[in-house]
């Protein structure tokens, strides 16, 4: 076998015309090559966060204490990045899940779980129901269902892959939480700046995660979850004491397990305990695997034999997958 003298960043080989890759190292060693696809996959959280700013910065107070049409400038402003992170998802998963894809579908999720549950919730409280009480927990589900399909898909591909989704749930869920102190009786919109700079220290962290390698995720994964329970304690403190008076009890610790969960239930598949079951007995459907260009090279070594890549790429023929590179890998 000769050595590919061109585009050998991710290099492929074919040996009696069968695509050979390497399951473990690939998944192992995945990262972002190109900067420009680390970029789009760190926006999410920066776009909700600065969502979340202006929309309180356009308002400037209580929804009852500012003029109308700065009310609906507001939900202008917050809407739009929301709408454009809405729109990546769904380019996501029309392309089959591209690197960049994975936080986008995750904070895409999120935004539509707490989308459905926000005007729910307000519209209960004017006496209007969108949907009747037998329908919400119904469609609960089948976003619940959207959420571990993305995973799971993810999940087959990596777990670092897998990682980037649950990222983008847990890192939306957390910045929202500037948005909930916002509403009465704290009515603080001054805490909603700070979902801002959270964002982009958010996207900074996504960044680093998807270039880095060796402890650089676990090490992602420690801060994130330490900025998630900073933002907790935040807003349990506004919160507090609304409940002491009510009597009732802190969210902090149900909201601290759900963030946790959220940002472990991605790398904690068990799809990432078992590769070679996975391997041996699933063939990702043609649907959610990437489409690749004639004459594209993708990493692996010559340890497996098979017609199929089980890697981040679908062969959708041996010439697609056709590149050569040193027996040892």
């Amino acid at each position: 076998m000769r050595k590919s003298g061109e585009n050998n960043d991710s290099p492929t080989s074919e040996v009696n015309g069968r695509c050979i890759m390497s399951d473990t190292r690939q998944r192992k060693n995945w990262g972002i090559d190109g900067q420009r696809q680390a970029v789009a996959a760190a926006l999410p959280p920066l776009l909700f966060g600065l969502g979340i700013a202006l929309a309180s910065l356009v308002r400037g107070g209580p929804w009852y204490a500012v003029p109308f049409w700065r009310l609906i400038l507001s939900v202008v402003v917050g809407f739009i990045p929301a709408a454009v992170i809405a729109g990546g998802g769904f380019v996501a998963l029309v392309r089959r899940l591209p690197d960049w894809g994975y936080t986008w579908v995750g904070a895409s999720l999120m935004g539509l779980l707490l989308l459905a549950k926000t005007t729910t919730e307000e519209l209960a409280e004017e006496g209007t129901f969108l949907i009747s009480p037998l329908e919400g927990p119904l469609v609960g589900v089948l976003i619940l269902l959207a959420v571990l399909a993305a995973l799971s898909v993810a999940a087959l591909r990596g777990w670092r892959q897998a990682g980037l989704v649950s990222i983008g749930l847990s890192a939306t869920f957390g910045l929202s939480l500037c948005f909930a102190v916002t509403a009465g009786p704290s009515h603080r919109h001054d805490l909603a700046l700070l979902a801002g700079p959270l964002g982009l220290l958010s996207a900074a962290l996504i960044y680093a995660y998807a270039r880095g390698s060796r402890l650089v995720p676990i090490a992602v994964f420690l801060a994130l979850w330490l900025l998630n329970a900073g933002l907790v304690w935040m807003a349990n403190r506004v919160w507090q004491p609304w409940l002491v008076a009510g009597g009732k009890p802190s969210p902090a610790w149900p909201l601290m397990v759900l963030l946790t969960g959220l940002l472990l239930v991605g790398p904690s598949s068990p799809a990432w305990w078992s590769w070679p079951t996975v391997d041996s007995f699933l063939d990702p459907p043609k649907l959610f695997r990437p489409r690749i260009r004639s004459g594209e090279l993708y990493r692996g070594s010559i340890d497996k034999p098979a017609v199929m890549c089980y890697t981040d790429v679908w062969c959708e023929s041996y010439d697609v997958c056709r590149g050569s590179y040193d027996s040892d890998g």
